[in-house]
C-alpha cells in the first residue's frame, strides 16, 4: 500500500472518529473536548476515545484490515486532523456556512458536515498537501459514505472555499 492510499486511510479515520462525535451520544464527549482542547487534560480525554473508537472498530471485519494498516505516521496525521477540527470547529462552520449558500450547518447532513469540516481544516491549516487533493480526497470518502448528493454537494462547497482562499492571496 502506498503512502497516498494510506493518507487516504488516515483520512476515513479521522472521519469515522470525528462523525461518532458529532451523533447526540457523544456529545458530551465532543462539548468537553471543545472546552479542554488546550489544557493538558484533553490529552487523556482524546486519547481515552480514540482507544474506544479503534477497539470498536477492531470488532469490526471490515474495518480491521484498514485500521491495522495505519502506523504510526499515519496515525499521526489523523490525530492532527481530529484535534485540529476540534480545536476550530466554530472558525471552519463559519467559513463553511459561507461557501455553502442557502444551507446552515444544523440542516447539514452529519457526515457531509464531518468532511467539510475535515477538509476544510486541512485546506487552511496543512500546507503540504495540494487543496486539490484534499477537496478529491473528501469527495471520493463522500461517495463511499454519504448520499447520492453528498460528493456534488462537498465538491460545490469546498471549490468555492477554495476560490475565496485564493482570492485572498
Amino acid at each position: 500500500m502506498d503512502n497516498k492510499e494510506l493518507k487516504s486511510l488516515a483520512r476515513i479515520y479521522a472521519f469515522q472518529f470525528l462523525y461518532h462525535l458529532q451523533l447526540n451520544h457523544f456529545s458530551e464527549s465532543r462539548e468537553k473536548l471543545q472546552e479542554d482542547i488546550n489544557r493538558e487534560s484533553s490529552h487523556d480525554l482524546i486519547e481515552s476515545l480514540l482507544n474506544e473508537f479503534e477497539t470498536a472498530l477492531l470488532e469490526s471485519d471490515e474495518q480491521k484490515e484498514a485500521l491495522t494498516k495505519l502506523g504510526p505516521k499515519e496515525k499521526s496525521f489523523a490525530k492532527k486532523l481530529i484535534l485540529g477540527v476540534i480545536k476550530e470547529t466554530p472558525s471552519l462552520e463559519k467559513d463553511i456556512e459561507k461557501c455553502s449558500t442557502n444551507w446552515n450547518i444544523e440542516k447539514m447532513n452529519k457526515v457531509d458536515l464531518t468532511l467539510l469540516l475535515i477538509a476544510c481544516f486541512e485546506i487552511q491549516h496543512i500546507d503540504y498537501t495540494p487543496d486539490k487533493v484534499v477537496i478529491n480526497e473528501a469527495i471520493n470518502i463522500a461517495k463511499q459514505f454519504g448520499t447520492n448528493k453528498s460528493s456534488s454537494f462537498i465538491n460545490g462547497v469546498l471549490n468555492k472555499l477554495f476560490e475565496l482562499n485564493n482570492n485572498k492571496q
